[in-house]
């Protein structure tokens, strides 16, 4: 092989590389702040080895450290007409729970609209809520969910990762006294009304 073509195809890997790190991974990723891509895939709820945990309510489980920060939802649900005491009671309840990183991914006008306006912060809360139980392979089995806010969900399955309306479910399962959690990475907003 020639000193010149060898040349050429160390050339051509090299930008390949670059460009294969500069582009964002067809499936399976979550974009971090920093500009890294990092694999993501549906994943069961574990429990922290070594610690014992006391059974808890849908809300008191966002309150966790198990999981990861939900402030921000928790701050929606209480000002959101008191969906939080909602929370706390028997239920069965389905919560996809956005985390704190869900909402500062929204553009800064419609987290400020978002949360100006407590009819349309009810709303937004209340169809991340959906009446019974549904594990991740209840999901699996269902297309379209009944929400609290009156609207339906789109849930599917997509290379062994679980999708509602098109966000993925990054952590499911996550088990409650009244109910079950399955974490979201952006904030699912429904229709505007008409």
């Amino acid at each position: 092989m020639s000193q010149t073509w060898s040349r050429f195809l160390v050339s051509a890997a090299f930008a390949m590389i670059v460009i294969a790190s500069l582009s964002p991974p067809a499936v399976n990723a979550r974009y971090i702040a920093d500009g890294r891509w990092i694999a993501s895939n549906t994943e069961p709820f574990r429990w922290k080895e070594g610690f014992v945990r006391e059974p808890r309510d849908v809300l008191n489980t966002l309150k966790s450290n198990e999981l990861t920060s939900f402030q921000t939802f928790r701050d929606g649900l209480q000002q959101g007409y008191g969906l939080d005491e909602t929370l706390r009671s028997a239920g069965p309840f389905t919560v996809f729970a956005p985390t704190d990183r869900a909402f500062k991914r929204m553009a800064t006008d419609d987290y400020q609209r978002l949360f100006s306006n407590q009819a349309e912060t009810k709303k937004v809360m209340s169809y991340h809520i959906v009446f019974g139980l549904l594990k991740s392979q209840d999901l699996k089995a269902t297309k379209l969910l009944n929400t609290m806010e009156g609207d339906q969900l789109k849930v599917y399955e997509y290379n062994g990762n679980l999708y509602v309306n098109d966000i993925m479910i990054t952590i499911c399962d996550v088990p409650c006294t009244n109910g079950v959690v399955h974490v979201i990475e952006r904030v699912l907003i429904p229709a505007p009304s008409h």
